[in-house]
């Protein structure tokens, strides 16, 4: 879908810097970047990818992972 945006000047430049370095369209980098932006504050996103993400861990919990995630836990402000 197109459409039409206003992004500031100086943003726009890192944009284009940006898409050069990569070898990528501004229009690409901009999809990219917005898509990342809506998963990282999509609740039911963020959930989903930390439950893949201990799924695929799970097997390996022994008691010292357990013990050390609990304590990262509780150092963690949430």
């Amino acid at each position: 879908m197109k459409t039409a945006i206003f992004i500031p000047d100086e943003l726009a430049q890192q944009t284009d810097e940006l898409a050069r370095r990569m070898h990528k369209s501004r229009s690409r980098v901009v999809a990219e970047a917005l898509g990342e932006y809506v998963a990282r504050h999509d609740p039911e996103a963020v959930t989903s990818a930390l439950d893949q993400v201990i799924e695929e861990v799970s097997h390996d919990n022994d008691a010292f992972t357990a013990s050390a995630a609990r304590r990262r836990l509780e150092d963690s402000d949430w």
